[in-house]
Formats: structure tokens, sequence, C-alpha cells
């Protein structure tokens, strides 16, 4: 493997414990979220009578504002730590290429804007979090006015709201983590992309994780290279945790060969055909690329259906 390849991804194997660090400190803002809105149930159990509407909708009113305030200060933590993350990945990129860095290379402005304005999967990182927010408080109000219907008691609503592995809070936290590493991937990526740029370098390949989690649209990717000036060019993430990653390319670390389709010929059939599906693993025997099934634009996997069409073997039936 060339050197700019072997430094890259050992390097990107590091900043995967850092994802895992910060969407750590989201997760803890929802184990403090939990346990806010478990201390205003436990005074609604003795203060309050839901069956009256008035009352539940107060309660739904507190819960609200607990749910919002507590994201506004994940958001706030998530906004930092972001920012140190794009600061630190551009002078990994600028030292790795050969140039030197200082701070004022990356100015407040172009940091907020990959942080808070650039879209990753087609949402900036306010529409994650709205999004996530509603959905928390969606999932409890729910609960909570299930438990009325069905006439439980206060004392049973609030153990259903908190009974595992159901509860809204783990939902809640297993979407902060993806959401937290597919927005970290995307910062990193953004400030790979600026600092090529911004010294003139000409070109990058894509590297997936070889393994049976690869997604079909990263197989695809996987060894394509671009022009940074290429305004088609393919930048990830390209879906929620998506784990490909940019490589430099330079006459003396030319791109690399041994990509995907390589991984996956070493397999045994049983396991190809697995990760492939059917379908898919007949068309790739036949001689079609990975790439043709996906369309690279939307990244989206192109449906059986569409994919009947090039099996030559089912229309000679």
């Amino acid at each position: 493997m060339a050197a700019l390849a072997n430094k890259t991804i050992k390097h990107q194997v590091a900043m995967r414990g850092q994802f895992t660090r910060i969407a750590k400190q989201a997760a803890l803002h929802l184990q403090a979220l939990k346990t806010s809105v478990k201390a205003e149930l436990d005074e609604a159990i003795t203060a309050r009578n839901w069956s009256a509407v008035a009352r539940l909708r107060k309660t739904f009113v507190t819960i609200d504002k607990l749910i919002a305030d507590e994201y506004e200060l994940m958001s706030e933590t998530l906004k930092t730590e972001l920012g140190d993350l794009f600061v630190y990945e551009s002078e990994f990129t600028s030292k790795l290429l050969g140039f030197d860095f200082s701070n004022s290379m990356v100015t407040e402005k172009l940091v907020e804007s990959i942080v808070s304005s650039d879209p990753f999967d087609g949402k900036i990182l306010g529409e994650w979090l709205d999004e996530q927010k509603l959905a928390t408080q969606i999932k409890v109000k729910q609960t909570i006015r299930l438990g009325v219907l069905n006439g439980l008691t206060t004392s049973k609503i609030v153990d259903a709201l908190y009974a595992e592995p159901g509860n809204p809070f783990v939902g809640a936290k297993r979407n902060a983590e993806v959401m937290v590493r597919t927005a970290s991937a995307h910062v990193t990526s953004q400030a790979s992309l600026k600092t090529f740029e911004r010294v003139g370098f000409g070109s990058y390949q894509l590297s997936a994780v070889l393994d049976s989690r690869t997604t079909p649209v990263c197989r695809a990717l996987d060894g394509k290279v671009y022009k940074v000036s290429d305004k088609g060019r393919k930048v990830p993430p390209f879906h929620p945790g998506c784990r490909t990653v940019m490589i430099a390319v330079t006459e003396d670390d030319p791109p690399f060969t041994d990509g995907y389709e390589d991984w996956l010929s070493k397999q045994s059939v049983d396991e190809q055909e697995a990760i492939l599906g059917p379908a898919r693993y007949r068309l790739w025997k036949s001689g079609q690329a990975l790439e043709s099934f996906v369309d690279l634009d939307t990244h989206h996997v192109i449906p059986l259906d569409q994919l009947r069409s090039k099996e030559v073997f089912l229309n000679q039936s």
C-alpha cells in the first residue's frame, strides 16, 4: 500500500475513536434528559391527576421543554466538538501533503459554515437535531397517552416509559450516535477537501472498509479516483454511518488497485451471495460491475425490477 494511503487509513482508524468519543458525549445528554423527565413524571404521580386533560397537557408542556433544552445543550457541545475536529483534520491533511499549517488558515466563518450550514445526507446539523428532538417528544407523549387511554395508573405509565428495550430514550440514543458519527465523517471529509483545494492538490481516491457490512454504494465507489476540481466529484459520507474515506493521489503514491471487488472475489460463494443477494450475485458472476447496481448520482441501490432487464439469462427462457 502506498505511503499516503497507509498513513491516511491509520489516521482514519484513530479518528473513528474520536467519533465514538463525541457520540458518547451526545449520549450523556440523553442520559441527563432521561433523568430529568423521570423526575418530572415522579412529581406528577403525586401532584397531578392525568385523567384531567388540562393537567396532562401541563405535563406535556414541561416535558417538551425539558427535551428541547437538552437537545439545545447537545447542539452547542456538538458544534464545538465538530469545529475542533475540522481544524485538527485540516492540520493533519496539510502536514500529510507536506504543507505548513497554522490555525489562521481555517477561519471561524469557514468552520461555522461547514459545521452548521453544510448538509450531510441531505440535511444540515440543525435539521438533524430538530428531527430527533421532535421524534423524542412525540414518542414520550405517545407512550403516556397510550397508558392513560388504557387506564393504567400513573406509576404503571412511568414504568412503561422506562422499560427496556423499547423506551424512547434507547431509540434516541441510537439515532444520536449514528447522526454524530455521520456528522463527524462529513466534517473530516470537508476538512480534507478544503485543504486539497487550498494547497492546489489534484486528485483523491475513495477507500471503503472491506467487509460484509459495506453498503452497495460504497462497494461501487471503492477505488474511484476524482479530481478535486471536478464538479461531479463524490465526497463521503454517502449514507448515515458511512466509513468510506478520501486518500490523496500523487505520482509517488498512485491509486491502489485492490478494491472491494477483489476482496469480494476471495470470499466463499455462500458469503458472496449473502452479501450481494441472489439476483445481484448472479449479475456480478455474469460480469456486471458492482457500480451497475447503484445510481451513483443519487446513491440509491437500483431496484431489482430494473436490474431484471440486465439479466440476459432470465430473458432467454
